[in-house]
């Protein structure tokens, strides 16, 4: 009998642990698309990490995994969402989550796993919103001849179509509690650990999310794990496409193998039938990933990559973070399952500009479809770089583990605890802060900058060599309403800040919106006299880009881009065109049959990250700084970049 489920890439939204290494209590922290675990050395960042690979890879714990004040049990529960829409618990019989009463009152799917020292499987469980009958059991773990026993008592075995099926038992049996009035909804612990509660389990496992996690502090053994990772990551990746296959031929290699193994056994059994009875063939499931176990990178001269040095390796991972980027964005693209990469201290034996330049990659990669990413750190600069909403941070409270997010706390509460366990922007020479709207304005403003050394070197200020100094802080807020937040976290330090805002503006002289202009009141009073404001006259950064400068980017993907491209902008005026939008609808049209209009909002949204991505190093095409330097009034990006070496000086 086979389980397995369709369609759906699950995510984790939260987990909780009690029993596991530190966290002797339980303690529970909510996870996101992005999520970075930060506090001191030792604070659990890493237990949450090894808890998630241990239940989602069908793991078993080590005897030090255990707490040690703790009863000899460990418990892990997570939280999911987007779920499958069907599961299969036989060869035939069809079933939902929904159906099978075992989401809880958020619509989600809440499981836990319980190992108990001495016991070689976990206890799995649903924590659901369940229909409960007093003294009654929960109807899953029943047998088929058990649920039909009770159906008959109820009286309602002649109403179903199939007898043969135990959801309809189930659902019969529900209906009639409750026209009865005998049950209630009410949250409920189900066993999942027998009968079809075996088999919704067994399909769950098949469609949890892909879990790999890069741990820090390796010892350089060939076998070492940072150096096999993104190969075994994309190994683990293409076997799961090929389940259905590896399935079929396991059977069939099984089959021909029992065979041939029995005609040894009816042999023995002419000399020893005594012997050859107690025979039988065993252990014929093969691990198809131990197949490429041994599978490593070796450079030109056979030397492992394991045998290289720390920072090596970790380049190693940024190139399958920025490949994963690139492969995410194609077309086919299609992931049977959600994938979680978890990095432990991506920061380590990194130079700042490519600890940047790492976390920046996760970021992308976090933004892409059915991707978490979950990252640990104790750094205080990597920390700065990332949103706050993505933080969670930990500490020890009186032996108990606690979290604060933005989700359980206020976010300066969070900044706070940061800033006092953390030293955020301790013992930092920076001079201005930048404030922009998200991290493609700094793309765009430093590869700009690179562009206006080229061509006016003593005018404008070298923005990346301040940022490699530490003299000049880049602040990706993510939109005005990020104000009172921001302007919470960078006050202490009393340092210049230069903002640079899109207008948003539709059409040339339009107002603009409450929030720009809430944003520039908050900022217009004497207690901020060191900040520097500025709003684009044009709708966004991209409408400073040339014409010109877009084509070169993009004509590489289609000869008929910038035929197609001048065609859609032509009568608009440019300074207020959705130059993302555009490009994507034009690449849409090269590149699918589908109409723009009737693609799918996520495939619309997700196409234009993808552009606005690409569209960065447009602004260091030389058409772009000579263009900006021809303009009259509307030269204000360029002032911009010009009070930052002002303010800075």
């Amino acid at each position: 009998m086979s389980s397995c489920c369709r369609g759906g890439q699950m995510r984790i939204v939260g987990i909780e642990l009690e029993g596991f290494r530190g966290y002797l209590t339980s303690s529970y922290v909510s996870i996101d698309t992005l999520t970075v675990f930060a506090g001191k050395n030792d604070a659990g960042k890493s237990s949450i990490l090894e808890a998630m690979r241990l239940f989602l890879d069908k793991g078993k714990p080590d005897v030090s995994d255990y707490s040690v004040h703790g009863h000899g049990t460990i418990r892990i529960t997570c939280t999911f969402a987007d779920l499958p829409p069907e599961l299969v618990i036989d060869q035939t019989a069809v079933t939902t989550l929904q159906d099978e009463k075992l989401l809880d009152a958020n619509g989600h799917l809440v499981i836990s796993k319980t190992w108990t020292r001495g016991r070689a499987n976990p206890e799995i469980l649903a924590h659901a919103l369940h229909p409960v009958v007093d003294g009654g059991p929960t109807l899953i773990g029943l047998k088929h001849a058990q649920l039909k026993s009770l159906a008959s008592t109820l009286d309602v075995v002649a109403e179903l179509e199939d007898r043969r099926v135990n959801l309809n038992y189930r659902q019969a049996i529900w209906r009639a509690w409750e026209a009865k009035g005998l049950s209630s909804l009410q949250p409920t612990i189900i066993p999942l650990n027998s009968e079809d509660g075996k088999h919704v389990a067994s399909a769950l496992e098949s469609v949890f999310p892909l879990f790999h996690l890069f741990q820090a502090d390796r010892l350089g053994a060939e076998s070492d794990e940072v150096a096999q990772d993104p190969a075994k990551l994309i190994v683990k990746a293409v076997l799961d496409r090929h389940t259905a296959e590896l399935t079929k031929l396991t059977s069939d290699v099984k089959a021909e193998i029992s065979e041939l193994l029995l005609e040894v056994v009816g042999k023995l059994e002419e000399f020893a039938p005594n012997l050859a009875a107690k025979l039988i063939p065993a252990n014929l499931d093969p691990v198809w990933q131990k197949a490429f176990s041994s599978l490593q990178f070796v450079d030109e001269n056979d030397v492992p990559l394991a045998k290289r040095g720390s920072g090596t390796r970790r380049l190693v991972l940024l190139s399958f973070f920025r490949a994963e980027v690139e492969r995410g964005y194609e077309e086919t693209d299609e992931w049977r399952r959600g994938v979680i990469i978890a990095v432990e201290e991506p920061e380590t034996a990194l130079h700042p500009d490519l600890q940047r330049e790492t976390v920046s990659a996760l970021i992308e990669v976090a933004g892409l479809a059915n991707r978490q990413v979950l990252m640990t750190t104790h750094s205080s600069h990597l920390v700065r770089n990332i949103p706050i909403a993505a933080v969670r941070f930990v500490e020890e409270q009186q032996g108990k583990r606690v979290w604060s997010s933005s989700d359980t706390s206020s976010e300066r509460f969070v900044l706070q605890q940061l800033n006092k366990a953390m030293g955020t922007f301790a013992d930092h020479n920076v001079r201005c802060f930048f404030i922009v709207e998200g991290k493609n304005d700094i793309g765009g403003l430093l590869a700009l900058s690179d562009a206006l050394q080229a061509a006016r070197p003593t005018e404008y200020p070298d923005l990346r060599q301040m940022e490699t100094d530490g003299e000049l802080c880049f602040i990706p807020i993510g939109g005005c309403g990020a104000a009172a937040l921001w302007e919470s976290r960078l006050s202490p330090f009393s340092r210049p800040e230069v903002h640079l805002l899109d207008s948003d503006r539709l059409v040339e002289g339009s107002a603009l919106k409450p929030e720009i202009s809430k944003y520039l009141a908050r900022y217009n009073t004497d207690d901020h006299l060191s900040s520097h404001m500025f709003v684009l006259t044009r709708r966004e950064m991209e409408n400073y880009l040339t014409i010109e400068a877009i084509e070169d980017a993009f004509k590489g993907a289609n000869p008929m881009f910038p035929k197609l491209f001048r065609e859609a902008v032509e009568g608009h005026d440019w300074g207020y065109v959705d130059v993302p939008e555009t490009v994507a609808r034009v690449l849409h049209s090269l590149n699918s049959e589908v109409e723009w209009s009737l693609a799918s909002d996520k495939k619309r949204s997700e196409k234009e990250s993808d552009v606005k991505r690409k569209l960065v190093p447009c602004f260091g095409h030389p058409s772009v700084a000579e263009a900006l330097l021809a303009l009259g009034a509307e030269r204000d990006l360029l002032l911009a970049v010009a009070t930052v070496a002002d303010v800075a000086a």
